[in-house]
């Protein structure tokens, strides 16, 4: 058992600060009295449980608390992981499909082009060829009126 100096264990002084373990005067014993040293005895008795709750905090329960933390951080990082591959995963099918998008449309306008060109190409024979049906419908209507001005001036003798 460690050696008692004063009201204080030496145990208990190497981890208490210096005015919590100073040894009462002897006046100050005689003055207060068996009251004043049950309380020293109590007092000292409080420092010990303290002192042991301190020790069990130290030695258990912050081993305990940091083991159950960094099982969770790992936990929490391997969840954070996955979240972290599977946003990978969807960023990059969203760029697969929009660069299939992207090609789709710039194959599409391609083929717009080529098929505008074509039809460019192919416009002065269509136009040629409208203006053609124009001149050959003119024509008739010009027949078809002249006719029909010969038919009516022989009504017109009336």
């Amino acid at each position: 058992m460690p050696r008692q100096h004063g009201y204080v264990s030496e145990s208990l002084r190497e981890e208490l600060p210096a005015f919590c373990t100073a040894k009462p005067s002897r006046v100050l014993l005689k003055r207060t009295g068996y009251g004043r040293e049950k309380r020293g005895l109590r007092e000292m008795r409080v420092l010990e449980n303290l002192k042991n709750m301190i020790r069990e905090t130290n030695e258990h329960t912050v081993p305990e608390c940091r083991d159950a933390m960094e099982s969770s951080l790992k936990d929490v990082l391997q969840r954070l992981q996955a979240a972290n591959d599977s946003v990978r995963r969807l960023q990059e099918k969203e760029q697969e499909r929009r660069k299939m998008y992207n090609d789709h449309l710039v194959a599409s306008e391609k083929q717009h082009q080529l098929q505008w060109e074509e039809l460019m190409r192919e416009e002065p024979h269509r136009r040629a060829a409208v203006d053609e049906e124009h001149r050959r419908a003119v024509e008739r209507l010009r027949e078809q009126y002249a006719e029909m001005e010969k038919d009516l001036s022989k009504f017109a003798t009336f």
